[in-house]
């Protein structure tokens, strides 16, 4: 890393990530299952498999930045991932359910961008925003039957966030009135890509309404979650189409005294 001066300063790195490997932890079916020719494309019964572990290099480069007497911040980074031996759980083992089977799904590259950013332009006023961007491509995904155009699930292509404060000082403490709204693009649940485990893209808003006394002890807000009451799903699944829905608008009271 080195600081080109007090308001700028830049880094790179590289490291390494590890997760242990072990065995299928909830097999449906044992080395005893009986003939498995019914099965399709000729698929063993026996779910008691194990794996390996899952290993990770990433390369980052970055700058962090406070200018125009920390009025502006602006941070930002990007990265190249390279995964080994994915572990995911597949729900679909090649080609029958029940199946709930961590396996190595093969070795893919990752790479990306991320950009963060504060401003204060008056008194009382903050603006703040975020943006990220993920490239997910597999170069190899050996015997595990996931497609090279698959993507690990809950992986975005692009998400951000932004957000408008202001803070009124009343003299007996500080009102601070706050909106902001979060976006992510479509991501799939399954290893193993498909309609019935898409999650469309979403954009939630959020208000804030909170005062707190001039010596910080109390703080009192009301706050309004999925402010414009989409309906969403945090979950799909293609295992019986069960579904997980997201929170609709709901309303949240917080009162909070520090001793």
């Amino acid at each position: 890393d080195y600081r080109f001066s007090p308001e700028v300063f830049a880094y790179a790195s590289v490291a390494t990530g590890y997760k242990a490997g072990g065995v299928n932890p909830r097999p449906f079916f044992g080395p005893s299952a009986g003939d498995c020719s019914v099965l399709p494309n000729g698929a063993p019964c026996n779910q008691i498999t194990s794996f390996k572990p899952e290993t990770l290099t990433t390369y980052e480069m970055g700058f962090k930045t406070d200018l125009f007497d920390r009025h502006l911040r602006i941070n930002g980074a990007v990265f190249y991932n390279k995964y080994s031996d994915i572990i995911l759980t597949l729900t679909n083992c090649h080609g029958f359910s029940p199946c709930l089977m961590p396996a190595n799904v093969g070795k893919a590259d990752v790479k990306g961008f991320e950009l963060e950013t504060t401003l204060k332009p008056a008194d009382g006023l903050t603006v703040d925003g975020s943006l990220s961007y993920i490239d997910f491509q597999y170069k190899n995904t050996g015997t595990s039957g996931v497609p090279l155009s698959n993507v690990t699930p809950y992986t975005p292509k692009w998400t951000y966030s932004f957000g408008v404060q202001k803070d009124f000082d009343i003299g007996s403490g500080t009102v601070s009135a706050r909106m902001d709204g979060s976006y992510r693009s479509q991501v799939y649940t399954e290893a193993f890509n498909g309609p019935t485990n898409r999650i469309d893209s979403l954009f939630l808003g959020n208000a804030r309404l909170s005062y707190t006394t001039a010596d910080k002890d109390w703080m009192v807000s009301f706050e309004v979650k999925n402010l414009f009451d989409k309906t969403y799903y945090d979950s799909v699944y293609d295992n019986g189409g069960f579904t997980v829905p997201g929170l609709r608008r709901t309303v949240i009271v917080t009162a909070e005294f520090k001793y």
